[in-house]
């Protein structure tokens, strides 16, 4: 029960390489994150990271900003996969693998526990 009280209160920051100039308001990171957009508004590639899902800050990403449960977004990549329209994103195991991402690769976008966030990335959202 206490990880369940913890993960309520968590605050999700969307994290994207520092040289990132894009300041995409929700609705474009739901379309980023659903792979809907695979730019940011500048036109350069956006390419989303996701943590393993049952992670409470992926349960929290996935409450917060996409509006939907982990069985409702694989769902979702199933049917993208099946139909041809496209992949799930790429998963990681946790927050310190995703700021290494990122401050690797200027064309990834992920989210972290705001807790985690260092200097290598750039927060361009908070949830």
């Amino acid at each position: 029960m206490l990880t369940k009280s913890w993960s309520t209160m968590a605050e999700v920051a969307v994290i994207a390489h520092p040289s990132n100039e894009n300041s995409p308001n929700k609705a474009q990171l739901i379309k980023i994150f659903l792979k809907k957009n695979k730019a940011f508004g500048d036109g350069s590639p956006a390419k989303p990271i996701y943590q393993k899902s049952g992670q409470d800050i992926s349960k929290e990403f996935n409450t917060k900003v996409l509006h939907k449960s982990a069985s409702q977004l694989k769902s979702y990549w199933t049917k993208l996969m099946f139909t041809g329209n496209g992949s799930a994103p790429k998963e990681v195991k946790g927050g310190s693998e995703v700021i290494e991402l990122i401050a690797n690769n200027p064309s990834f976008i992920g989210y972290v526990d705001a807790s985690e966030v260092t200097g290598a990335v750039k927060v361009i959202a908070k949830f």
